[in-house]
């Protein structure tokens, strides 16, 4: 599948041939210049959308079906075809207390789908527990490649373990990148995705109509995560999850009740910078 393609359908002939392969965001803010995002740079170019070229915009990305991702855009962000996430931001109409849509779409964020595989392999192998695979959390700063590496592990827990069942409870839709129903990211055959779904919600309805052996989740935290996690445990199902923070200190502010009942067997903690793994036992995080 070529992703890239995607991106090209929304922008000018020629434009992500200037934004080049390795570009992770495009940020584009009205009557400023757009600055493309690398791994290591920002790129400030000359090109400046004013409002016609922003409505233009979010009408090829919507594919003049606004309506149609009018609920998506309201949350702040859409997926489109490909894997690529959308990040919309104006001004917010509220309706009855609650947020209803958005006019005025002056800010659009576009983040490029990049799918690493195999960054997980070394990771697969160390949580591997007979037949069934460890409890584990991830953790690091935004940004920091926790969901990159949870959607490898994924993939590779759903297609090497047989007759294992995986449910991703994807409540940003950024581990499958779900568009139209369809995964747009390889998370394995043996993989269930619930879309959507608050990741309370979504637990309790893999857990009785899914039938898993594991649930993955994305940036955990709070006491209402915490009490999902612990339902899967009581259930004999294994749960993989990630959550946003530097040490320690920020696991055990954010998930007490996971940390002082040893649920997860590693607690594997990713420098930002140098993408270096530090992997701790359950019991050096107590």
């Amino acid at each position: 599948m070529n992703k890239r393609m995607y991106i090209e359908n929304i922008f000018s002939d020629g434009f992500m041939n200037m934004v080049g392969d390795t570009a992770e965001e495009i940020r584009i803010r009205i009557n400023e210049p757009v600055i493309i995002i690398y791994p290591d740079r920002e790129a400030v170019t000359d090109i400046i959308y004013k409002r016609p070229q922003i409505d233009s915009l979010t009408d090829r990305i919507t594919k003049s079906s606004f309506y149609t991702f009018s609920e998506d855009i309201a949350n702040g962000f859409i997926t489109i075809a490909g894997g690529h996430r959308i990040g919309i931001a104006g001004t917010a109409v509220y309706e009855n207390g609650g947020l209803k849509a958005l006019k005025d779409i002056s800010y659009i964020n576009i983040r490029i789908a990049h799918e690493l595989k195999g960054v997980g392999e070394g990771l697969f192998a160390k949580i591997l527990k007979g037949d069934t695979v460890s409890n584990t959390l991830i953790v690091s700063p935004p940004g920091g490649g926790k969901t990159t590496l949870i959607r490898d592990l994924t993939r590779l827990v759903s297609d090497n373990m047989k007759k294992y069942r995986v449910a991703v409870i994807d409540e940003r839709n950024e581990i499958s990148a779900t568009f139209m129903g369809e995964p747009q990211n390889e998370i394995g055959k043996r993989t269930d995705v619930l879309c959507g779904y608050s990741k309370s919600d979504g637990i309790n309805r893999a857990l009785r109509s899914m039938s898993p052996d594991l649930v993955v989740l994305d940036e955990i935290g709070g006491e209402k995560d915490s009490d999902a996690i612990m339902r899967c445990k009581y259930s004999g199902v294994n749960v993989i999850a990630t959550m946003h923070g530097d040490n320690i200190s920020d696991v055990k502010r954010n998930i007490p009740k996971l940390i002082e009942n040893e649920i997860f067997d590693y607690c594997i903690f990713i420098d930002k910078n140098s993408r270096n793994c530090k992997v701790l036992t359950a019991g050096e995080l107590i």
